[in-house]
């Protein structure tokens, strides 16, 4: 989307029809180039399902149909995936609160919208005790309610503490 708004192809991102003023052979051209822009950001099994359509209300029909629909199929991974989200060994912070912002995003994106508190909930539940616990009871201890922003900035700042704390390891 940000791609075809950048291109300047706003009228073919809304679905709008062929305005008066544009010819029939401008509209075409615009028309095949937003198809392509879109192909060129898809990966090659979701490209498959539109490699035939040379109309890019179609190609969007599709995808929207295939991905964006409110059915329980497109819900339920999404949604297993974030109540067993884990952080495991050997991933950084920062990596994880990537792969955790981008399930939100997906779950968003099928209009499954979660509170800002429980998404920080799950996110402080996701933890391993044994690393995280202590940091979780001080971050949570007599507070009323907390934000997604506030915990992922605080998991953040503690891992950049530990990062300093910890002794540089010196090879010899």
């Amino acid at each position: 989307m940000d791609m075809l708004t950048a291109s300047n192809f706003e009228d073919a991102l809304l679905l709008k029809r062929k305005s008066e003023e544009s010819s029939k052979k401008d509209w075409d051209k615009k028309n095949r180039m937003v198809c392509s822009v879109i192909r060129f950001y898809l990966i090659q099994d979701i490209n498959y399902h539109v490699m035939i359509e040379n109309l890019e209300k179609k190609i969007w029909e599709i995808l929207e149909g295939k991905y964006l629909t409110k059915r329980i199929e497109n819900h339920f991974p999404l949604k297993r995936r974030l109540y067993r989200f884990q952080l495991k060994k050997n991933i950084s912070i920062g990596e994880y609160m990537n792969n955790y912002t981008k399930l939100l995003t997906d779950l968003s994106n099928v209009d499954e919208m979660i509170k800002d508190e429980d998404k920080a909930l799950i996110l402080l539940s996701s933890l391993p005790n044994e690393d995280y616990g202590t940091f979780v009871l001080i971050l949570i201890k007599g507070k009323q309610s907390f934000s997604y922003n506030d915990v992922s900035s605080a998991l953040v700042n503690h891992e950049l503490r530990k990062k300093i704390k910890s002794p540089p390891i010196v090879h010899r």
